[in-house]
């Protein structure tokens, strides 16, 4: 048995590469494996060792892998692979090399960590945050394609935010003299309408599980802070470590 193994997971979505080194530095192989929770818990079950440490590279999947390991491990490690030079900069791009490069890098300490929430309740609030923000950004987005398209069209004077009402937004159509493009003008308002209510809805969400949060009422104390800002600031935060 191993006194400590230090390991690292590459996932993706079809397979995953684990990768084991000793507490020597000594590489002791990888073992390649269909992507399943089943899958991760048996490889790391099959290791032998009284310490286990193991590093993932942020990514799409790694909170959900970090969820499924964490009882199986003496600590999870989720690593910024922007940080890992050993392996971004690499020309010789191969799992299997990743894998035992990270360990190295997990041996010697090298890795900079990135805070992963312990249960689940944290990463919903947080992908409630982002989602909002998604929406309000293609919101964003959408209104500047609307005054676009009305100054490509010679519809000049549109600098106040009456152009975006749906009681006024009728007579900017109708100064474009073309058809087609009203029509056009008018699917783009119909897909703002239904992003801010989205939104709306968005931002509903986000509060009310920002209620779970009691810092959030003393991030409001603070002069300046909006009521929308401390949820995004707290959910994205996290923690003050």
């Amino acid at each position: 048995m191993q006194k400590i193994a230090y390991l690292a997971l590459d996932v993706h979505a079809r397979s995953c590469t684990l990768g084991n080194m000793d507490h020597n530095g000594n590489f002791r192989g990888n073992v390649e494996f269909a992507t399943s929770e089943k899958n991760i818990i048996h490889a790391l079950t099959s290791i032998k060792a009284k310490t286990k440490l193991l590093t993932i590279e942020e990514g799409t999947l790694t909170h959900w892998a970090a969820q499924a390991a964490s009882s199986h491990v003496t600590e999870v490690i989720v690593c910024d692979p922007r940080e890992n030079v050993l392996i971004y900069k690499s020309s010789n791009k191969k799992d299997s090399e990743d894998t035992r490069n990270l360990c190295r890098l997990l041996r010697m300490g090298e890795l900079k960590q990135i805070y992963h929430p312990e249960n689940d309740d944290r990463a919903i609030f947080k992908a409630a945050a982002q989602h909002y923000l998604d929406l309000r950004n293609q919101l964003t987005r959408l209104k500047h394609k609307i005054k676009a398209s009305y100054r490509r069209w010679g519809v000049i004077d549109i600098f106040t935010s009456c152009v975006y009402s749906p009681g006024r937004r009728g007579k900017y159509i109708k100064q474009i003299k073309h058809p087609p493009i009203q029509k056009q003008l008018g699917q783009l308002y119909h897909l703002m309408d239904q992003t801010e209510a989205m939104r709306r809805s968005a931002l509903e969400s986000m509060k009310q599980l920002g209620r779970n949060y009691p810092e959030i009422c003393e991030f409001k104390k603070i002069p300046g802070i909006a009521d929308v800002n401390t949820h995004i600031f707290d959910a994205f935060v996290q923690t003050p470590h």
